[in-house]
């Protein structure tokens, strides 16, 4: 079981003066390597279970790292910097992991239970997920890792007598990516607590409802400022990170923003969310094959307890990157439903007491239709092409309106270019939303697609070399990616 939570993210997915190592040419046994690697990242947010995605994903990043390799050849990108840039300092980083990435805590106080589950516990594990021998434990989990919305306030939290935590705020050791991420940056120079930072979060809640990781994000930038002689911070984030990251800066004032931050890298952001998030809500996700249903059913009964779900339904809208009316996404005998009808789509799963909550979330202020304000601070977006991703779900069975029932799984499904998990339309909207308020602020918007880049693998140079340095010449010689869509208060936009 432990296992297959992990693959919940099919829902939805991530120092001064040392010298740089050169990134190398991948073989044939290291694209197996990393992809099996990339596979078990948490943050992955990729489709298992639909016929072929692994298979697909293999050739999309064995294509991804051909190119890189090709790209690197001739090219001083992924060489060591000169003696002179070795020695300066690097700006200080903070990186915003994805969904499931960082671990959870949880402490019980006299909490209402039932069928006999503790209500009085010491902290203890709350995610990666502990072992679950019955439906006993099952159940119990269920009522542990559950958020509450509270219909009269319009809030999140925990049950009652409930508190949760992360692990290691400050570092991502306390998560599942510190082993891929933070050797890429160590190698380019970075140190650990010094000049990066990680910031865990709890990615069960909508970014909107993470007050306690805006508190303390605040607090870890200044740190991190004080700490590197008032060098502004780099925000990097991948995956659930980018719209987490994006409701904190939302909280910030101009004034704040442009003192203590100087660059946000979102790496395979979900702007107008995924649509495979949906059928998660609805069926589940096959993520055994040996054994689908009973694993689309754990899926299901986990997911549609947290309030992170309906924060990554399709966003509805009549732009070219929504959702509109006439783009069926669930498919069923006798009918269908849009991004327009999430709400009757919960109705119609017998979820009714969801439908507050699901409603509030979908028009928040932050990725809602009249939300989704820019970052106010220079943005680098990087979001792969032309990996099938899937879009549209059918279902040979209609709903019945009674949440003890559990839909069929979907039969087959309809893919576009994307990432895997994210659309390129998703990706995208914040290139045609962002351009002119970014200007009008004073601070740059870059965007670049990568071909065949499997969902959030420019997080380190072993999934995405290319990309990973890209980054990182951006960074230290603000060096714009060749190919990249810009615009900026001086310069004209290329797209």
């Amino acid at each position: 079981m432990a296992a297959v939570l992990v693959l919940l993210v099919t829902l939805a997915v991530f120092g001064i003066g040392g010298a740089t190592t050169p990134l190398q040419p991948h073989t044939s046994k290291s694209v197996d390597a990393s992809l099996n690697e990339l596979l078990a990242l948490p943050l992955a947010l990729l489709p298992f279970g639909l016929a072929g995605a692994e298979e697909t994903m293999r050739r999309a990043l064995k294509m991804r790292l051909g190119a890189a390799a090709k790209e690197q050849a001739g090219k001083l990108r992924g060489e060591a910097l000169s003696n002179e840039s070795q020695d300066e300092a690097r700006p200080p980083i903070v990186f915003v992991p994805g969904l499931t990435s960082s671990n959870l805590m949880y402490k019980l106080t006299n909490a209402p239970t039932l069928l006999g589950c503790e209500e009085t516990t010491g902290w203890d594990v709350l995610y990666p997920t502990p072992a679950i021998n019955s439906t006993h434990d099952f159940l119990c989990y269920l009522q542990n890792v559950h958020t509450q919305f509270d219909w009269a306030t319009n809030t999140f939290g925990n049950r009652k007598g409930e508190e949760t935590d992360t692990v290691d705020f400050g570092t991502l050791r306390g998560t599942a990516l510190n082993g891929y991420v933070l050797p890429g940056f160590e190698k380019q120079g970075w140190v650990e607590n010094q000049t990066f930072f990680g910031a865990p979060f709890d990615w069960r809640l909508p970014g909107f409802a993470m007050t306690t990781f805006h508190t303390r994000m605040t607090q870890l930038i200044e740190r991190a400022y004080s700490l590197n002689n008032n060098t502004r911070v780099v925000l990097i984030a991948a995956s659930y990170g980018p719209e987490a990251t994006l409701s904190f800066l939302h909280t910030k004032s101009q004034a704040w923003k442009d003192k203590y931050l100087s660059l946000f890298v979102a790496m395979s952001p979900l702007w107008s969310g995924a649509n495979i998030a949906m059928a998660g809500f609805t069926s589940g996700i096959p993520t055994d094959p040996a054994n689908p249903q009973s694993a689309a059913l754990f899926v299901r009964e986990v997911s549609q307890g947290l309030a992170c779900l309906p924060w990554m339904f399709p966003r509805a809208g009549n732009t070219n990157t929504t959702w509109s009316k006439d783009e069926p996404i669930i498919v069923t005998p006798t009918k269908n439903y849009t991004a327009y009808d999430a709400i009757e789509l919960v109705k119609d799963l017998g979820f009714y007491l969801k439908v507050p909550e699901v409603n509030f979330t979908l028009n928040d202020a932050d990725l809602g239709v009249a939300g989704f304000k820019a970052p106010g601070v220079d943005t680098f977006v990087t979001y792969g092409t032309e990996v099938p991703t899937p879009v549209q779900f059918m279902y040979n069975e209609s709903f019945v309106a009674n949440a003890a029932n559990v839909p069929p799984l979907f039969v087959a499904n309809i893919s576009v270019s994307g990432d895997s998990f994210v659309p390129v339309r998703s990706s995208l909207r914040g290139w045609y939303e962002w351009k002119t308020p970014q200007v009008e602020s004073g601070h740059r918007l870059i965007y670049k697609a990568y071909a065949n880049q499997v969902h959030a693998s420019c997080i380190s140079p072993q999934f995405d070399p290319v990309c990973f340095q890209e980054v990182v010449d951006l960074i230290l010689k603000n060096t714009i990616p060749s190919g990249a869509q810009y615009v900026g208060p001086n310069e004209k936009d290329s797209f």
